[in-house]
């Protein structure tokens, strides 16, 4: 198992990394671990987000997120994939503005960075892609 894991609030977009040791020493409350005081996770109290955080635990968890209704493990790949997601998402308002494309580019790009992250597609695609793309635009 890693030494240090990241807790991710999905609904106030805040992380923290917080050593594995912490979560698995005793019974524990979120007030118990500063790191986590800084997640506003006040909103989970009803849920026992802590006895889920345990649970969802495994050797390769790098990441936990805690969203509305569910506390979920993500290895590293699938975190990184996820942030590149929601990285899209974000600037997808601002590329409404934008030539058709550059919104093409920049979904080609992300698409491949997920998929480079899913294991199925290497630096050396992603750059020929967007090399191409450019060349296009």
């Amino acid at each position: 198992m890693k030494q240090k894991i990241v807790i991710y609030n999905e609904q106030a977009d805040k992380f923290v990394s917080v050593t594995v040791g912490q979560l698995l020493d005793k019974e524990w409350v979120i007030k118990d671990i500063p790191q986590l005081q800084e997640l506003d996770l006040s909103y989970t109290v009803e849920q026992n987000v802590e006895k889920e955080i345990v649970k969802v635990l495994t050797t390769d968890t790098f990441s936990v997120i805690i969203a509305d209704d569910r506390v979920k493990s993500l290895t590293y790949n699938e975190w990184e994939s996820y942030r590149v997601g929601q990285a899209y998402a974000g600037i997808e308002n601002l590329l409404s503005n934008q030539s058709e494309k550059i919104k093409v580019l920049f979904k080609q790009f992300t698409q491949d960075m997920q998929d480079k992250y899913a294991g199925q597609a290497s630096w050396v695609k992603i750059y020929n892609n967007l090399i191409e793309n450019i060349k296009e635009g």
